[in-house]
């Protein structure tokens, strides 16, 4: 697996110019990102990693086998960063999902919580710039049994409130449970038709 840093952005004007399909990684302050991510490209520590919540400030990108760019979004809802880094936040995320290049978004839950009203209004949000596919991270942390009655309520919910999604994806970062299932659905993002270049 061919996988490397290129850059990363604390502002909108540093949002740079990609012509490859892009994947946005996203969720709640320590939901597992990071830890998706080193799975996904098969590194122990590209992405960083933290146990303090709302760490990751800046969009960091990442270039997959020279074929797909994985952006790595600020984790949100992380209740300690003052207002003007959450307001930060906002306009940056405005910014981002307005880039043409991105195909995908990752929305990923941890499914030891319960989900809150805006996640969903976000993720309806998020879809009407790209499709949503749903990724339930730390699934190891639970018993099937449990695991399996978070999940049927999670689907409740999601049919409730109306949220259209391109699939929902269980995943062990820990153990690699489903990691190679959802490498292969992003993968297939890629055109081979396409004459496109990555970034040097």
């Amino acid at each position: 697996m061919d996988a490397k840093y290129i850059t990363s952005a604390a502002k909108m004007d540093q949002l740079p110019a990609y012509e490859l399909p892009e994947v946005a990684f996203i969720g709640r302050s320590n939901v597992g990102k990071s830890s998706l991510l080193n799975s996904l490209m098969q590194r122990k520590s590209l992405a960083r990693t933290s146990s303090t919540p709302g760490r990751t400030q800046m969009v960091n990108f990442f270039l997959l086998n020279q074929k797909i760019i994985f952006a790595d979004l600020p984790g949100y809802g992380f209740h300690e960063a003052p207002t003007e880094i959450r307001n930060h936040w906002h306009s940056l995320m405005d910014a981002y999902c307005e880039r043409p290049n991105v195909k995908l978004f990752l929305y990923l839950l941890d499914i030891r919580r319960e989900t809150e009203d805006y996640e969903f209004d976000f993720m309806d949000q998020l879809g009407k710039f790209a499709p949503v596919m749903i990724v339930l991270t730390k699934v190891d942390k639970l018993g099937v049994k449990e695991f399996e009655k978070r999940k049927a309520s999670l689907l409740t919910q999601i049919q409730e409130q109306g949220v259209a999604n391109d699939g929902i994806f269980a995943v062990s970062s820990l153990k690699g449970g489903g990691i190679d299932s959802l490498r292969s659905e992003i993968m297939k993002l890629n055109d081979p038709q396409q004459n496109l270049s990555p970034p040097k």
